[in-house]
């Protein structure tokens, strides 16, 4: 997979977003494809192909979801070794 241009300061989520947006075809090239008559015939085929177009950053944000501090005692975790 290319995914362009690339630099450490994107986060992995800015990555999984983009493999996610490739997916979708939402950030596709026709003029640069590695394999020209692939991305031709992808271009007139696309309503071939099974894509789910929900928004990808939609939903409640990651922030908003992280909880700091003990939200249970220790004697309420149950840890199993297999």
């Amino acid at each position: 997979v290319c995914i362009g241009a690339w630099w450490p300061a994107k986060t992995l989520d800015e990555l999984i977003l983009s493999m996610g947006d490739m997916i979708q075809y939402k950030n596709l090239d026709p003029k640069d494809p590695m394999n020209s008559k692939a991305a031709a015939w992808a271009l007139r085929n696309k309503h071939r192909f099974p894509i789910d177009e929900r928004d990808l950053k939609g939903g409640p944000s990651v922030v908003d979801q992280i909880v700091l501090g003990d939200t249970e005692s220790a004697s309420d975790i149950e840890i199993n070794i297999l």
